[in-house]
């Protein structure tokens, strides 16, 4: 029952990615925040299953999970989309 915990936490993870790293423009608001909550959520969920879910480890590989997801993400991702558009306003 604590994934009912850890979702509010990707999510928060993800959202302050998205406003923290730069070139927030170039992505969507609500990618980073969706994609933290996933992440944490599916590593929670594989930890419960490997019968983890009493250790620390669990919480610690969920918001880090979340976090390297999130961060990781947004920086590829805007600079591809950054890197393109210079492409593009090159040619025209």
């Amino acid at each position: 029952m604590l994934l009912a915990v850890i979702i509010p936490i990707g999510l928060v993870i993800g959202a302050t990615a998205h406003q923290l790293l730069p070139k927030a423009e170039l992505r969507g608001s609500l990618l980073l925040p969706f994609l933290g909550t996933a992440v944490a959520a599916v590593i929670w969920t594989l930890f419960s299953w490997l019968g983890l879910e009493e250790s620390g480890w669990i919480w610690f590989a969920s918001i880090l999970g979340s976090l390297l997801a999130s961060v990781l993400t947004g920086i590829l991702l805007s600079t591809a989309r950054d890197r393109k558009n210079r492409e593009k306003l090159a040619t025209v």
